[in-house]
């Protein structure tokens, strides 16, 4: 199984999908994931592009639903608070599938979005302060009022999610729905509320989608269970975002930031879909390096 790439990476660069690949395929790629920023001007004319150019689409990103809460969890996402955009939220994840089937993609990769909302403040105090270690204190104090503010909300956004995934693997049975862990505290991502989600929805086409980078930066803001995420749902992935660190920065080549890409290749399953996902503002040439370092450990 060779490396895919997410279209993300291209998204701000061009404005039409033969462009788009045509770009990929410079980059010596002809599988790739569909990134929510390109889905929009390209899933009516990717049949037509794909074709001639044998390209693979090994996953889509759900466009809507990594849109955080608004206050109260009223916001665009499967956990919303409020019935209506909850069901609106389901409604433009099938829209996704559909576009996915006419192409010949199973996996939609969903990021259900912030369970702790109105934490502005806290993440800006997260981003100011972590590295310098005489404001250690009160980075650590942010993320532990965000964390605090996501066990007073986590029951009631979890059955809404749960709900809304149960819906979505029972209306589209052979679409696999793959849950993707958000990279801030507020969002989901924690390893007991993964846990309960598999346990109480219970569907075969529920997924577990990693990101190397989200997973990171969670684990540099306190919190425990990365490799215990990695080793119980291991056999629910069905691939991940390889993305590599620099501070609080995600979305490095992998190789040159601070993430073990050779110990994580011994922990994951051998089944997973590789997707290289970088920044925009990465070059080609980091794009090339960063290919030859991941081969070196067999992704």
């Amino acid at each position: 199984m060779s490396l895919a790439i997410s279209t993300s990476w291209f998204a701000r660069r061009f404005s039409a999908p033969d462009e788009l690949l045509g770009r990929i395929e410079v980059a010596g790629f002809r599988r790739f994931e569909l990134g929510a920023g390109t889905l929009g001007f390209g899933a009516s004319l990717l049949p037509r592009v794909l074709r001639p150019r044998h390209a693979e689409i090994v996953a889509i990103e759900d466009p809507i639903n990594g849109v955080p809460a608004g206050e109260g969890g009223s916001g665009r996402h499967l956990g919303a608070l409020d019935e209506g955009p909850r069901r609106r939220s389901i409604e433009r994840a099938l829209e996704t599938a559909a576009a996915a089937t006419a192409i010949g993609c199973r996996r939609i990769v969903l990021q259900p979005g912030a369970i702790a909302t109105d934490v502005e403040l806290q993440e800006a105090t997260i981003r100011a302060s972590y590295g310098d270690e005489s404001r250690a204190s009160e980075w650590r104090g942010a993320a532990a009022q965000i964390a605090q503010r996501v066990e007073t909300r986590a029951v009631g956004f979890l059955d809404r999610l749960c709900r809304s995934l149960f819906d979505l693997c029972r209306s589209q049975p052979e679409i696999h729905w793959c849950l993707c862990p958000g990279r801030w505290p507020s969002e989901l991502g924690r390893f007991d509320h993964l846990e309960l989600i598999f346990e109480e929805v219970r569907a075969r086409n529920l997924f577990y989608w990693h990101d190397t980078g989200a997973a990171e930066i969670r684990r540099r803001l306190g919190e425990s269970g990365a490799e215990q995420r990695l080793d119980e749902l291991g056999p629910k992935m069905a691939g991940l975002y390889l993305r590599d660190v620099e501070g609080l920065l995600v979305g490095r080549p992998p190789g040159s930031g601070e993430i073990d890409f050779q110990r994580l290749a011994s922990l994951l399953p051998s089944t997973a879909e590789h997707v290289l996902r970088l920044d925009p503002t990465c070059s080609l040439e980091e794009l090339r390096l960063s290919q030859l370092y991941l081969d070196k450990y067999g992704f």
